[in-house]
């Protein structure tokens, strides 16, 4: 039985057909990957796309999870301005955001 060939990096060649698929639809890579996007409007509003789910809450923290692991949002007088299947907005007063994280901190 013949061997099927796969490359030994499996992420590179993936990041590598990201980029020519994203260059020939005219997307950026990280659309195409379904990596979390962050938008930050001054120190008012944080806007995050393609989140997983809502880890937990509070007026001085918000936690979510993406597919790169956890995203902390720390401040004052937080709330969910509105959340939806894919995009999620935090308001309030935003002083750090934090990404990648374990779920421990």
């Amino acid at each position: 039985m013949r061997k099927k060939w796969r490359p030994k990096d499996f992420s590179l060649e993936r990041n590598r057909r990201l980029e020519e698929m994203s260059s020939y639809m005219q997307l950026t890579p990280d659309v195409l990957a379904d990596s979390a996007l962050i938008h930050v409007y001054g120190m008012q509003y944080v806007r995050i796309e393609n989140y997983k789910g809502i880890i937990g809450y509070q007026d001085t923290f918000v936690k979510l999870m993406t597919k790169d692991g956890l995203l902390q949002i720390m401040g004052k007088n937080l709330e969910l301005a509105y959340c939806s299947d894919i995009e999620v907005c935090v308001s309030g007063r935003i002083q750090q955001v934090i990404y990648g994280t374990s779920l421990d901190m």
